[in-house]
C-alpha cells in the first residue's frame, strides 16, 4: 500500500499524483517484458491520461534465485529504459519508481551502502526512472543524504521502526509506502485471533474490528467515494 505525501518534481509524463501503481513479477528477464502487459492493458482499455494521470511503476534490482543479491548496475538501468521506452510507445505517462534493495546487502560500513545505494539511483534515473524507493528503517541523517543527493522524488518505508510521515516529509522525502507491513499487521492479528480461540476459547483480539455492515459498505461502493 502506498500513499503520496509532499511530491518534489513531476513524472515525464507532466502529472503529480500517480493514483495507479503495479509490481511487476522480478523474475522477469528485461524491464520491457515486465512493464509492456501494464502498458498494453491501459493502452486497449482506454486508462489514458485523461482518465489516469498516471501510472506508477515499482521496478525493484533484487534478485531471488542465485548467488547474487542485486541484479548489476547496467543490466537494472537496461531493463529501465526498455520500461521507458515502452510506455512513451504506448503513449501512457508511466511513473516509474525505482527500488533500490541495497539493504538486503551484508550489513557493514554505511559509507560504503550509501555509496552503493547512491551510485544505483544515479544509474537508474539516468535510465527514465522518476523517482527513487530506498528500503529499510533508515535514520534522519541518512535520508538527508538521500534527498540531497537524488535528483528525483525519494520514497521510503513508513512503519514499524521508522521515522513518522511528518518527520520523513520534513526531511524532504516525497513519497512513503507502507509496503507490506499493514498486510503483515494483519495476519498477525489473524493468528493471534486464532491462537487464543485455539488455546483459551475467547475471542478478544478479535475486538475493535469493522462491522460487517461496513465492511460491506466499503467493498460495494462506487469508485471514488
Amino acid at each position: 500500500m502506498d500513499t503520496g505525501h509532499a511530491h518534489r518534481g513531476r513524472p515525464r509524463g507532466g502529472h503529480r499524483h500517480p493514483p495507479l501503481s503495479g509490481a511487476p513479477d522480478p523474475g522477469h528477464r528485461t524491464c520491457a517484458l515486465a512493464a509492456h502487459p501494464l502498458v498494453d492493458h491501459l493502452h486497449r482499455s482506454g486508462l489514458r491520461p485523461k482518465r489516469a494521470e498516471v501510472v506508477g511503476l515499482n521496478l525493484e534490482d533484487s534478485l531471488r534465485a542465485g548467488p547474487a543479491l542485486l541484479r548489476p548496475i547496467l543490466e537494472q538501468s537496461e531493463r529501465i529504459a526498455a520500461a521507458r521506452s515502452a510506455a512513451d510507445t504506448a503513449g501512457v505517462p508511466l511513473f516509474i519508481n525505482t527500488r533500490i534493495d541495497t539493504h538486503r546487502l551484508p550489513t557493514g560500513d554505511l559509507a560504503v551502502w550509501l555509496k552503493e545505494t547512491l551510485a544505483r539511483a544515479e544509474a537508474y534515473v539516468a535510465a527514465g526512472a522518476d523517482g527513487v524507493f530506498v528500503l529499510g528503517a533508515l535514520d534522519a541523517e541518512t535520508i538527508t543524504a538521500l534527498v540531497r543527493a537524488v535528483s528525483v522524488p525519494v520514497n521510503v518505508l513508513a512503519g514499524p521502526g521508522t521515522l513518522t510521515v511528518p518527520a520523513l516529509a520534513a526531511l524532504g522525502v516525497a513519497r512513503v509506502s507502507a509496503g507490506s507491513s499493514i498486510a503483515e499487521a494483519a495476519y498477525g492479528l489473524a493468528a493471534r485471533a486464532a491462537r487464543e480461540l485455539l488455546t483459551d476459547g475467547t475471542c478478544g483480539a478479535l475486538e475493535g474490528g469493522l462491522e460487517y455492515g461496513t465492511l460491506n459498505s466499503l467493498l460495494l461502493a462506487e469508485p471514488g467515494r
